[in-house]
């Protein structure tokens, strides 16, 4: 009679602490609204990595969108809003992006955007 002893080895692979940028609902969809016309907008981030998430840069490309971040640094398994004001200052179509930049490194760029149509309350046949 033979017995055979066989080694049973777990090994247990350890990843790196890692940061992740998630967001609600990445689009804001305004409608209609008039030039000038303040309007603002929450967007809901969490952090549902297991490290802290740095923000690097938070910027538009149009001065009619201000992003304010509360904090530089997302502790992991925490949510922040990012606060967004829109003053539109031309009238027609917009979609304007802000670009969210973290230390994330599956995805360090994240694009928020805002859609709106944009009129001129001075032109009566584009009031709603």
């Amino acid at each position: 009679m033979v017995f055979a002893i066989a080694r049973l080895a777990v090994v247990v692979i350890a990843r790196d602490p890692q940061a992740c940028l998630e967001v609600a609902a990445a689009t804001w969809d305004i409608g209609r609204t008039s030039i000038g016309q303040a309007m603002q907008h929450r967007f809901m981030l969490t952090n549902s990595g297991n490290a802290d998430l740095l923000f690097l840069e938070t910027k538009s490309g149009c001065e009619c969108v201000v992003a304010q971040l509360p904090h530089k640094v997302l502790d992991a398994g925490r949510s922040m809003v990012l606060d967004i004001a829109f003053t539109p200052k031309k009238a027609g179509q917009h979609q304007e992006r802000i670009v969210v930049k973290t230390d994330d490194p599956q995805h360090p760029i994240t694009v928020l955007t805002l859609n709106a149509t944009v009129y001129d309350p001075a032109t009566p046949e584009a009031r709603p």
